[in-house]
């Protein structure tokens, strides 16, 4: 069980010193997996121009 379950979210954040806005901010899935073979492949790119 969490925490949560026996406190409330409120008083959670205040004993961890943390605004409540952190405990329901859920990050964002990076599906970045085009986007960084295409900026890898330009980092190759700019290294063999040596």
């Amino acid at each position: 069980m969490t925490m949560q379950a026996y406190y409330p979210v409120k008083t959670l954040c205040e004993v961890l010193d943390l605004p409540r806005s952190s405990f329901y901010h859920a990050p964002a899935v990076a599906e970045d997996g085009d986007l960084r073979a295409g900026l890898l492949d330009l980092g190759d790119l700019d290294s063999n121009q040596d």
